[in-house]
This record gives structure tokens, sequence and C-alpha cells, in this order.
């Protein structure tokens, strides 16, 4: 295993949360999620500023240091966290396999904390870290002049959104031939393709996802090898108005939308 880890971490409103732990593991290699939804305003420039603070400092101590900028998705989005950390730590393996990959679950939004213990949960030589904080930058003189509202503790937060129940994620999804030849199989049942096994079947075979080596049943192949393990795994489900036709569930459209995706 390499000596060196890489670190995946997530920058809002924080720097030391972000750098410190980089600089006590010593990473050779950082992706910094970030995200900013107006960059002409005010509030995009803030966000867009701490960044660049945290980005300033890793370079200042690690001249050397490799930092990725993720900053393409909205860190809000917990099933898009997930699915982008997992690609990170696909990537990865592929041209380090035995490298430690560590996430900073104390840094950047609720979501993409909770997106990174569930990464860490399904992934060999990946583990999950927080850090709790030593001295604050608001002296306590200061506190209820910045987080009291008309004398009562109001906190940072003044109003909040309706809650939103986080998804279920099928924690071990090991079969990435599974994964991405469900993804055809979803393509063509939005399709309204009529004769989808058989269209499913020959893209699979253009995919290399194909894993039956002669012509001869080829359809029954594709019954048990293929939507069998679907049906079995509750990634789809017997269409409820038209007789033998299968759709996919919402947890199978998770899991087609999160896993194996690069």
């Amino acid at each position: 295993m390499s000596s060196k880890p890489i670190v995946i971490a997530c920058v809002t409103f924080e720097t030391a949360m972000v750098v410190e732990p980089i600089v006590g593991l010593g990473a050779s290699e950082v992706f910094l999620f970030h995200y900013v939804r107006d960059p002409e305003e005010r509030k995009g420039e803030v966000y867009q500023e701490f960044y660049e603070e945290v980005r300033r400092q890793l370079f200042d101590r690690f001249p050397g240091i490799i930092v990725h900028d993720c900053s393409s998705q909205p860190i809000w989005d917990f099933s898009l966290m997930v699915r982008e950390i997992s690609n990170i730590v696909s990537s990865v393996r592929k041209y380090d396999p035995d490298v430690r990959i560590l996430i900073n679950t104390s840094s950047g939004t609720r979501e993409f904390c909770n997106a990174g213990l569930i990464v860490s949960s399904r992934s060999e030589g990946v583990d999950a870290f927080q850090v709790s904080t030593l001295e604050y930058s608001v002296p306590i003189e200061k506190v209820a002049e910045l987080y009291y509202s008309d004398g009562k503790p109001l906190g940072l937060t003044k109003h909040c959104r309706e809650p939103k129940i986080l998804p279920k994620f099928d924690l071990f999804v090991t079969d990435e031939v599974l994964v991405r030849s469900l993804r055809v199989f979803i393509r063509y049942y939005e399709a309204n393709e009529y004769s989808i096994a058989k269209s499913v079947i020959e893209e699979l075979k253009k995919q290399n996802l194909w894993t039956k080596m002669d012509a001869s049943g080829e359809l029954c192949y594709y019954e048990r090898k293929y939507k069998r393990e679907w049906l079995q795994r509750g990634w789809i489900e017997k269409h409820p108005q038209v007789t033998k036709r299968y759709r996919p569930t919402e947890r199978g459209r998770l899991v087609a939308d999160t896993f194996y995706t690069n």
C-alpha cells in the first residue's frame, strides 16, 4: 500500500477543517469538492474565496501536491455526491490499486459527508475520518452578536427547507457488469423499445457486457443471467399493466445512476 494517502474533501465555509487534516496525513493528492451556483453574486464570490484560500494554503505547505477541482456537481445533492465520490474511488483504483483513500466527513455539506460515509462503507481501502474543532474563530464574547436574534439564540441558520428523505443505497454493489447492463435495460425501457430483450442483448454485446460465449439460447441466458439477477436485487419488477414486461424500480434507477458511471 502506498505510504501517502489520497484525500477527498469538500469546501464550503471552512479552511482549517480541510487543510490541517491533509497536512497531518501528508497526502500526495487531494480531490476538492466545491460548487458555486451564482458566481456573479456576493454569496458565490464568498464560496469561491474560501475554495481559493484552501488551495493557496495547500500549495504553500506542499508545493508538489496534486489538487483536483471537483466543481461540476451541486454538493448538496446526496445521490450525486455518492456517485461522484464512487467514481473518484474507481478511477484512483485503476492507476493505483493499493493507495489508501481517506474521505473528510467533517468539512463541506452534510450531504457530502453522508455520501462519504456511504462510499467508505462499501469500498475496501477507503476510510472516512472526522476532525473536531480545537479552537473557534469566533470568540465567545462575539457569539451573542453574531448568532443571536432579538436577544435569543438563533445559530447560523435562520430558516431551513423542507425535510428531504435520503435514499436507501445498496451498499455492496460489486457486480459491475450487472449495473452497467441494467443501465442499458433502463435506456431501452425509457425509449419504449418493443423488442427490448433483443435490443438489450445486442447493446450488451457492443459494450462487452454480454458474458455468453456462443449464440445458442441467448434469450434464455438473458432471462437467467441478467433479468433474474436484477429482479432478485429489487432493481426491476413486473409491470403492473403489461403482461410479461418488466420495469426498473426506483432502487434500480438509483443504482444505475450512481455506480460505475465513469
